[in-house]
């Protein structure tokens, strides 16, 4: 009788969930989505999209047509061309510090623009800084700023990283004269054991050194769990930093509680985020997004296995034995030969170890192109 009514709660409980949707009238087009930071002394990016309902897609709706220029106050004008999926670029705009600059875009029969904004200075990177414990590896960014910066900071990475297979194969499959796993002509085969993997950063990284006396940063921007494959052989990180304004600061400070919350109803729940960037025929059409016109500055730092010793990371690969005969290799689906594991006198192959392709190509987690700039 207790589970009955038990049973009964759960379905009560199960039938007054309704959907909830935020009370916003937004256009079917969805709102003006624009991201990017003005460099004055390099490239420029300016990526345009539409929001979309969570409701409706997990794509990214790009902006591809619209048009996009970078005005000063002295009425100079650059445009920005499109790239690819919604991304407007410049090479180098060379953007004179005394003068004050705008975003200006047009789309669909509308034109939006940021405010007039001041070119802000950056300092550069001292150093890429990392230490150890047993949570993993922090990485930092070191920089001393000057009575001309703001105080106000972010940064964006990119991480590289290389890793191998965990098994380099000595036998190949062989259907004639009869099916079954024979020796490589070379010892092993590591066409597809040396691979790359990528990854660029998804979190918002921001400080303020408003406060303190000494404008000095050592801002640990990412930790890398203890036994991660990204530190099995070598890894780089490519840091990007820039000025922010007070107010751009604080935009991105109240989008980072928005976003990186638990989404428990005792968190703070998100709240509307209005930029600096204005649809000028309807001021007030919501346009999401923070123009900034700071210089970047970047370094890359490089950290080798060695670096990290007993790090820890092993690929989950199993080896198992099997008869070297066509009726076990059909019976097991043709896996991924590794090894012999029974040899007879006249150097006949009968029995071996197989493994998952995983294992044995690199391939299935990443890409055989080594970066350009990987030593």
């Amino acid at each position: 009788m207790k589970k009955l009514i038990y049973i009964l709660f759960v379905l009560i409980l199960a039938g007054c969930k309704d959907s909830y949707d935020l009370p916003l009238n937004v256009p079917a087009t969805g709102y003006l989505v624009v991201d990017g930071v003005i460099n004055p002394i390099g490239q420029t990016t300016i990526s345009l999209s539409r929001s979309v309902r969570l409701v409706d897609s997990f794509n990214i709706n790009y902006v591809r047509d619209a048009s996009v220029t970078v005005e000063g106050e002295d009425n100079s004008s650059q445009e920005l061309l499109h790239n690819n999926d919604g991304r407007y670029e410049a090479t180098a705009l060379n953007l004179n510090p005394a003068v004050k600059y705008r975003l200006h875009i047009w789309h669909n029969g509308k034109e939006y623009t940021s405010a007039y904004l001041p070119v802000k200075q950056t300092p550069a990177i001292d150093s890429i800084s990392w230490d150890r414990d047993e949570e993993g590896v922090h990485i930092y960014a070191d920089a001393k700023g000057n009575a001309n910066t703001s105080g106000y900071y972010r940064w964006d990475y990119e991480e590289d990283w290389e890793f191998h297979s965990a098994f380099a194969p000595s036998l190949k499959y062989n259907l004639v004269p009869l099916a079954e796993y024979i020796f490589r002509n070379q010892d092993v085969d590591k066409s597809r054991f040396t691979c790359y993997q990528s990854s660029r950063s998804t979190s918002l990284e921001i400080l303020s050194t408003a406060k303190i006396t000494r404008d000095t940063t050592h801002y640990r921007f990412l930790t890398i769990p203890s036994a991660s494959w990204k530190l099995s052989i070598l890894y780089a990180v490519y840091l990007r930093q820039y000025s922010l304004s007070k107010e751009g600061f604080e935009y991105l400070s109240k989008m980072k509680k928005n976003t990186e919350q638990t989404g428990s109803i005792f968190d703070a729940q998100p709240s509307e985020l209005r930029g600096n960037i204005t649809c000028v025929e309807d001021p007030s059409e919501p346009v999401i997004g923070f123009i900034e016109i700071s210089e970047v500055h970047a370094k890359r730092r490089f950290i080798k296995a060695s670096e990290v010793p007993s790090w820890g990371y092993r690929q989950a690969c199993n080896l198992e034995s099997m008869p070297n005969n066509s009726d076990s290799i059909l019976f097991y689906g043709y896996p991924e030969p590794v090894i012999p594991d029974l040899v007879a006198v006249n150097g006949a192959i009968l029995r071996l170890f197989t493994t998952s392709r995983e294992c044995v190509d690199c391939t299935q987690r990443g890409t055989l192109t080594k970066p350009p700039f990987w030593p």
